[in-house]
């Protein structure tokens, strides 16, 4: 995980990566773990209070479109951590568009979106 490990879990919220990386928090990049196998953060620990995250994910694409098959797409969004509560990042092909894809944060409690909006 990213972030103050010293804090208690009422005091933070954690956001948990599902579908999509974590790139930066208000502008700050997130680490990569030391571990070959940690390679990419599963979940952070925030402060309470509104944040930029920029957030990072990897699309498959028709080989025409690139040669490697996956592009990468990235995008902000600003989110209100609650202290206590813990989230989900999702992020997915917009159903309703030809190209377009939609990021979206979920409390795991109330299962409601929070942040962005779901393609669901």
């Amino acid at each position: 995980g990213f972030g103050d490990p010293n804090l208690a879990a009422d005091e933070i919220a954690i956001l948990h990566l599902t579908t999509a990386s974590l790139e930066a928090i208000d502008g700050n990049i997130v680490p990569l773990g030391r571990d070959p196998e940690d390679f990419v953060c599963s979940e952070a620990r925030l402060h309470p209070g509104t944040h930029t995250l920029t957030l990072r994910a990897e699309m498959p694409v028709n080989e025409l479109v690139d040669p490697t098959g996956y592009i990468q797409l990235k995008n902000d969004l600003l989110f209100r951590a609650e202290p206590g509560h813990s989230y989900e990042l999702h992020f997915d092909r917009a159903t309703n568009q030809d190209f377009g894809v939609s990021w979206w944060i979920v409390d795991t409690a109330t299962n409601e979106v929070v942040a962005g909006m779901s393609v669901e």
